[in-house]
């Protein structure tokens, strides 16, 4: 992998999982086959714009609670969480504090049973279908809160404060946030990006080197040519006088005879 960690297997590659990707391939393999796999490669390009009219944004919960406006204690009560596949409420509900806890009845009066209570920090929460809430403060007996879903949709921002919070949240692997992994990713990106500017000005070094270290045992110096081509120059204008010479003693003694 990237990180230099090694996911083997003795027996058939189909159905090995690495990083959150599972291969599986067709057809027989032979020794020293490979395969690059680049899963997000190309995960950029498909980044767009989908909605230009902010009207369309989901900026709302789906569903709210709502405290009594008679209600004496402190208590609070918010939706903290939603589910992959929730299932809207199909009515209201009301939490009432009797002293002990709370209980929740629909709009007939019957019980209505969470379908999870946890404890949270100094409160509890209670889910039903896939929506949590999330109880605190001190309540006094009698106090109310109206659970339901969030038609219309007006003056609430839960869900774009829920997307805000996500900058910060653990997000990657339960230990970094987006902002986290996006700096270590650019640090990342900026040593690997150093560490080649380094390694390909070794190269030139050692390439500048070589080329020097072959050029000095069969290159050409062009200095050296030059001095060689006027001595070979001056050498062959002496022999030619030496040969003019010796045919003018020769044509002299041959007109005397």
């Amino acid at each position: 992998l990237s990180d230099n960690t090694v996911v083997s297997t003795s027996t058939s590659l189909n159905g090995i999982a690495a990083d959150g990707i599972s291969v599986s391939l067709n057809g027989p393999m032979s020794a020293n086959d490979s395969f690059l796999i680049q899963p997000t490669r190309n995960a950029a390009a498909g980044f767009g714009t989908l909605i230009t009219d902010p009207a369309k944004v989901a900026a709302a919960s789906p569903a709210r609670a709502d405290a009594s406006t008679q209600n004496t204690g402190s208590g609070t009560a918010q939706l903290s969480g939603v589910a992959q596949g929730f299932t809207q409420l199909s009515g209201k509900i009301t939490a009432t504090y009797t002293g002990a806890g709370y209980t929740f009845t629909d709009a007939l009066g019957n019980v209505v049973t969470p379908t999870s209570t946890a404890a949270n920090g100094t409160g509890t929460d209670y889910t039903f279908s896939g929506l949590t809430f999330h109880f605190d403060g001190t309540p006094k007996a009698g106090d109310t809160f109206t659970l339901s879903s969030n038609s219309g949709a007006t003056a609430d921002n839960g869900n774009a404060l829920a997307l805000a919070k996500l900058q910060t949240a653990k997000t990657i692997n339960g230990t970094s946030s987006f902002n986290d992994a996006y700096a270590s990713l650019v640090n990342q990106v900026g040593s690997d990006a150093k560490s080649a500017s380094i390694a390909s000005e070794s190269q030139d070094s050692i390439t500048t080197q070589v080329t020097s270290a072959q050029q000095s045992v069969s290159g050409v110096n062009m200095d050296e040519e030059t001095v060689n081509l006027l001595k070979f120059q001056q050498l062959y204008q002496a022999n030619a006088k030496v040969i003019q010479t010796a045919s003018t003693i020769i044509d002299t003694l041959l007109s005397i005879g």
